[in-house]
């Protein structure tokens, strides 16, 4: 420090920081961020003479470990302020579930007052000189191990991320324009979802690296394709779309079909929510999440089915249609399995001799029409068999062309029909695991 009063001077504007992050109000849950609360820890600890030296030196390491673990983006540069602007956007606030839904001059003024109140206090925190901070920490602490990663977001660096620098220099107007576009929080800036729950509590995981394939590499299937484009631009429209049971053989391409629909209709408002058959219990809980969005979502349910013992198929009975919650219009499910009526089934639940055992039901007729009755509560359902010989070389020719593979045709097709014998039989599944082999062979 050249001078008291380059000290006082940063002292000053280290308060002014610490000052920001308590004041804010819109964004007040943002402290809660693992890196931001370790953050505030750091920076109130320095203006507080009475934090030992060692305890700073922590609260400062466990920031850069949060932040670093964190981030998210592979980028060239870690920056404070690139991390603190996605923030921003993926933290919800009753400023930005409102701009979702209406343009920005519709918005009331009081609710733009403050979120320009809180820009100036965000904009503080964002911009922090890291120079003089960490000049400081050597000042009070007497320490030099003060690790400085951050540098300005460079353009190439902001490339590689629609979330970069420049989210922190938006007014108001910008903000709510980006809501208006796209959607608030998380659904606004990611396409696909996982529902998971830690310690009870559930919530949803958004899904970064979302399976490439698309409807254009699927081959075959071309009337379910068509049936489940149409009821899915219904949904789009703003219609009550019918849920879909997908049903068929292992590997045709039932949950490939579902996921493809993302890269089609993403940039449209379909969103798709993977929920896993053992969180179903939580439906109520995904709808009151949902309703009111602008988004369409596809809660999709893969591999559905249950055994004879097992009452969780209840669950989505509700879910599908029959609960006291109604299904709210943006919201459809789209379920697979390789059951017909997903929960498993006995000769003796359909004989006509039921009664005839001591612990046999007395009404085993209305036990076994309560299981067919949840596949009759998919108001669309698409069934996939095996494709024959030409659909599944079909299939391998495509796939082969998409990833330009260069081989001969007829030399293609004989190793397709070998694989196939040796492996798994004929689906759109085994065609793809002899592409990678081929793919992999020839590259090696």
């Amino acid at each position: 420090m050249s001078s008291n009063m380059n000290i006082i001077g940063i002292e000053s504007r280290i308060k002014s920081i610490d000052r920001a992050l308590k004041g804010l109000v819109l964004y007040r849950q943002i402290r809660e961020e693992p890196a931001v609360a370790a953050f505030e820890e750091f920076i109130s600890g320095l203006t507080d003479n009475q934090t030992p030296s060692n305890r700073l030196l922590d609260a400062y390491s466990r920031f850069l470990n949060r932040l670093a673990n964190n981030f998210p983006w592979d980028q060239d540069e870690i920056s404070w302020s690139t991390f603190f602007g996605y923030c921003l956007l993926r933290y919800e606030t009753v400023f930005s579930r409102q701009a979702e839904l209406m343009d920005y001059q519709e918005l009331p003024l009081w609710m733009k007052n403050i979120m320009a109140h809180e820009l100036e206090y965000l904009r503080r925190v964002a911009k922090v000189d890291w120079d003089d901070v960490l000049n400081y920490a050597s000042y009070r602490t007497g320490f030099d191990e003060w690790l400085n990663p951050f540098t300005p977001s460079s353009a190439s660096s902001r490339r590689k991320s629609y979330f970069y620098q420049e989210v922190t220099d938006w007014d108001v107007r910008e903000f709510a324009g980006h809501f208006y576009r796209y959607g608030s929080g998380i659904f606004g800036m990611f396409k696909a979802f996982r529902w998971e729950r830690v310690n009870g509590q559930g919530f949803f995981k958004e899904i970064n690296n979302i399976d490439p394939i698309t409807l254009k590499q699927l081959v075959g299937y071309e009337e379910q394709k068509a049936r489940i484009i149409e009821n899915t631009e219904l949904l789009l429209k703003g219609y009550q779309a019918n849920n879909i049971l997908l049903y068929g053989d292992k590997g045709t391409g039932k949950s490939s079909l579902v996921k493809a629909l993302i890269h089609r209709y993403g940039d449209q408002g379909l969103r798709i929510i993977e929920v896993p058959k053992n969180y179903l219990m939580d439906y109520y809980v995904i709808l009151e999440q949902l309703e009111g969005r602008k988004q369409k979502f596809i809660l999709f349910v893969d591999d559905l089915s249950f055994e004879e013992d097992e009452v969780e198929y209840k669950h989505i009975k509700a879910l599908l249609e029959g609960g006291v919650k109604a299904r709210p219009s943006n919201v459809a499910v789209y379920a697979t399995s390789n059951r017909r009526h997903i929960v498993r089934e006995f000769h003796h639940d359909r004989s006509s001799g039921y009664g005839s055992g001591r612990d046999d039901e007395v009404f085993a007729v209305d036990s076994m029409q309560e299981k067919l009755s949840l596949s009759d509560r998919f108001g669309i359902t698409l069934t996939f068999l095996s494709p024959n010989q030409d659909t599944y070389l079909e299939m391998v020719e495509s796939l082969a062309r998409s990833r330009d593979i260069p081989m001969d045709t007829e030399k293609l097709r004989e190793e397709a029909l070998r694989w196939e014998k040796k492996y798994n039989g004929r689906s759109g599944r085994t065609a793809r695991q002899f592409i990678d082999y081929i793919e992999a062979r020839l590259g090696d």
